[in-house]
């Protein structure tokens, strides 16, 4: 079973706005010859299309990279995980889920029917948690 994760997204009338700020940057730092401020339009363009997601499943607890199909896994294995603690009250309605790893900790949000399916595969994959 696999639970994903709820993440802020942006509007698409944002997205749009970004990139058409970006792009003057990136026109006026060219004309101006300010290589340093172009290297930066570019990169708050491409901020644009990068994609996250958290995820938690068997094979361990996941944050996934996406920008134009270039995919990087982020992995906290089952037996390295040490605590796993619901908060009800920060997320409300949904649940604030932290992921410990010795000192790290992982915030993850939850919608609060799935925090029972999540304890459950938690206790199966790691039952010392």
């Amino acid at each position: 079973m696999k639970y994903k994760g709820i993440l802020r997204q942006r509007e698409p009338w944002l997205k749009i706005a970004i990139i058409i700020a970006a792009a003057f940057m990136l026109y006026l730092s060219i004309t101006g010859g300010y290589i340093t401020y172009a290297a930066l339009a570019v990169v708050v363009i491409l901020a644009v299309f990068f994609k996250k997601e958290h995820i938690i499943s068997e094979e361990g607890v996941d944050i996934k990279y996406d920008l134009f199909g270039i995919t990087h896994v982020n992995r906290w294995e089952w037996q390295d995980i040490t605590a796993i603690k619901p908060d009800y009250q920060k997320a409300y309605p949904n649940v604030l889920l932290h992921i410990c790893k010795d000192v790290n900790i992982r915030d993850f949000v939850f919608k609060s029917t799935e925090i029972e399916g999540i304890k459950e595969l938690a206790k199966k994959m790691n039952p010392e948690l």
